[in-house]
């Protein structure tokens, strides 16, 4: 089973960035991520720029509307996510608590199982004209086909 890790940091650890704090911070993750690593049960996973790089974008009858920062209103932000693969939720929760992110205010661990597997390319390779033996996209927009929202609303039609 594939769970992904999604963390949330507080103001806290934001806060540390640039102090002593952040060494014993840093520190603490690098054992982390060697532990996954040496179990063999990390799959990927990436942190996240600061939230003020954000921006949400949505549509509303068929405008776009970007917004600076994230979209969630509220002081905990999403700080990075990862990808394990374990044989439980019970062992995710293990790996979860141990997290450094979890630790003494400085955010949350939100586990979810990955609902199913597949790539890019299942999803959207062919509208992309994506080449299968290299997964390269060529150079222009010669093959792509336009993406359409749910609702059937060119999206590139409307700048995006």
């Amino acid at each position: 089973m594939k769970f992904a890790f999604l963390y949330y940091e507080s103001p806290a650890s934001f806060e540390i960035w640039g102090t002593e704090a952040e060494a014993a911070f840093r520190a603490a993750w690098e054992v982390y991520m060697t532990d996954l690593n040496e179990a063999g049960v990390l799959v990927g996973g990436a942190p996240l720029q600061p939230p003020a790089t954000a921006l949400t974008l949505h549509l509303v009858d068929g405008v776009r509307q970007v917004q600076d920062g994230p979209y969630a209103d509220t002081k905990e932000q999403l700080g990075g996510i990862m990808i394990l693969e374990l044989p439980s939720l019970h062992v995710a929760l293990g790996w979860a608590v141990r997290c450094p992110i979890a630790r003494d205010g400085f955010g949350r661990v939100e586990i979810r199982e990955v609902w199913m597997e597949c790539s890019c390319k299942d999803m959207i390779g062919d509208q992309l004209g994506v080449v299968p033996s290299t997964g390269e996209v060529p150079s222009g927009r010669a093959g792509i086909r336009p993406p359409t929202s749910a609702a059937g609303i060119d999206v590139h039609a409307i700048g995006i």
